[in-house]
């Protein structure tokens, strides 16, 4: 049996996003494309071609959700086929 665990809900949304890594003196990293899944005030999942490493700190940008780019934490990176990852975010 299921149980959810999320204490909010998410809306299923599908739009382009950017997601950029930082670290906490303004450097930054890596930079993925993707494409969301869902979304909620408290996170979001989305699909990228990069893989993300667990508890890295970033950015993410989506000009149709956002004005300004949002922090996040990677929860979790899995891996679905060939070079597509499904990745959860939480808001910081």
């Amino acid at each position: 049996m299921y149980v959810e665990k999320r204490t909010e809900k998410r809306k299923l949304i599908t739009t382009p996003v950017q997601c950029l890594n930082y670290n906490q003196e303004g450097g930054a990293g890596f930079s993925a494309r993707g494409i969301t899944i869902n979304l909620s005030d408290s996170g979001m999942c989305f699909y990228t071609h990069k893989s993300l490493e667990e508890g890295a700190q970033v950015l993410i940008s989506g000009s149709n959700i956002w004005n300004n780019p949002k922090k996040a934490d990677v929860r979790w990176c899995k891996k679905i086929m060939g070079g597509l990852y499904r990745v959860g975010l939480t808001f910081v």
